[in-house]
């Protein structure tokens, strides 16, 4: 037992300083924030395939809190090099709040929702569907925790996952709110290159700029690779997926940006790997909502391909699920 504790000391016990960080540091840190709570989500859905709903939300309200970390890095990092005093201190701070990352994710959603004109089920120029209150971070807190633990609350002990009935169905919304957070984030923090990219882009640009002027630019690189494209194509998919019509106006002239100079085979292999990520999304029938939503990308997905002449093997995908 002795070892054991040593050995739990020795990996996870060490010092834990708050340093003012290099922006190539900061893009460690903000694309390790995206890469945790991607896998957060894909931990919260296979629990809710196995209907354990109670865990599953509490994973999601984690990756919530993981994505809203990110745009305070960002942030952070290129007012720091020019602002007096450092506000790295005040960032070591929030960085431990639970709330104030709820009210950040919350805040973000909404602001980006004003700047791009405002959005309707049938027309969004913005990638999300759904947005939450500015005071909702407390009641998110509260409950993650009683998903994890018991307690008494309402006259009674309460166990996670024995009420309300309902649970599942917040669940699926929660989720595909956090979902598509995650989706916009791809295309700029998935890897390290890209959210350092983004980082010297603003910092060159002004001091004190925000994550949001980058989002409004737009600009795809050329890629070569079959991941360097998927990454962009799902962003694309996801963003132009948000209405309950997806926006086939914009698209195609998007796509050819996005696919400029790539050669045919890594394009291919691009649209397989999508096809197959948004299989597994449409595939989860306790997950409705973020099922139907992945079908209006496959539409699009599907629509580029055809334009293309390219053969996509969708032979998996089911119909969506009600919601």
């Amino acid at each position: 037992m002795e070892d054991l504790t040593q050995r739990l000391v020795s990996k996870f016990g060490g010092a834990n300083p708050r340093p003012t960080l290099s922006l190539d540091d900061a893009a460690t840190g903000m694309t390790a924030c995206y890469d945790n709570a991607s896998s957060l989500l894909d931990d919260a859905r296979c629990l809710a395939h196995e209907d354990r709903f109670a865990r599953a939300g509490a994973l999601v309200v984690l990756a919530l809190e993981e994505l809203a970390k990110i745009p305070d890095l960002h942030d952070t990092a290129v007012s720091a090099t020019s602002a007096t005093p450092s506000p790295w201190p005040e960032f070591w701070k929030r960085f431990q709040s639970h709330e104030s990352k709820q009210k950040r994710i919350g805040d973000y959603g909404k602001w980006l929702l004003a700047y791009l004109g405002g959005a309707t089920p049938f027309e969004n120029p913005g990638p999300y569907a759904a947005f939450l209150p500015s005071d909702l971070g407390r009641s998110l807190d509260i409950y993650k925790q009683r998903s994890f633990y018991v307690d008494y609350w309402s006259g009674r002990f309460g166990v996670p996952g024995t009420a309300p009935s309902d649970l599942g169905e917040l669940v699926d919304g929660l989720y595909a709110l956090a979902l598509e957070r995650a989706d916009s984030f791809g295309q700029f923090h998935a890897t390290h290159e890209r959210s350092k990219r983004l980082l010297q882009g603003n910092v060159a640009r002004a001091a004190g700029g925000s994550i949001t002027a980058a989002l409004a630019d737009g600009e795809a690189a050329t890629r070569e690779d079959a991941k360097e494209i998927a990454i962009d194509l799902h962003s694309l998919l996801a963003n132009r997926s948000s209405a309950f019509l997806p926006d086939y106006a914009s698209l195609y002239a998007l796509s050819d940006e996005l696919t400029k100079g790539s050669p045919t085979p890594a394009i291919s292999a691009a649209f397989d790997r999508e096809a197959t990520v948004l299989s597994a999304r449409m595939n989860e029938r306790r997950l409705p909502t973020t099922g139907a939503r992945a079908f209006r990308m496959v539409k699009l997905l599907y629509g580029l391909a055809e334009r293309r002449g390219m053969k996509l093997d969708l032979s998996d995908l089911d119909e969506p699920a009600e919601g």
